[in-house]
């Protein structure tokens, strides 16, 4: 994160998971408080059924990737 250059126009972010496990890390959620309003975590096997999107305050929010 320290290397990203400042951006007020970010929206969010996404990352994976290898394990699976979508749930934020408290480390993704101290990134959530400090970047964008909307954060997508993508879980093994890294498809359509095996994400999860969280708010800043890593509450899980619906989105609908299409």
């Amino acid at each position: 994160m320290y290397s990203i250059p400042i951006d007020f126009s970010y929206v969010g972010s996404v990352h994976s998971h290898p394990s699976g496990n979508t749930r934020p890390s408290d480390a993704d959620l101290h990134m959530f408080s400090n970047t964008g309003q909307i954060h997508i975590i993508v879980g093994y096997p890294y498809d359509l059924k095996n994400y999860s999107a969280y708010n800043r305050a890593g509450t899980p929010v619906k989105l609908d990737i299409i």
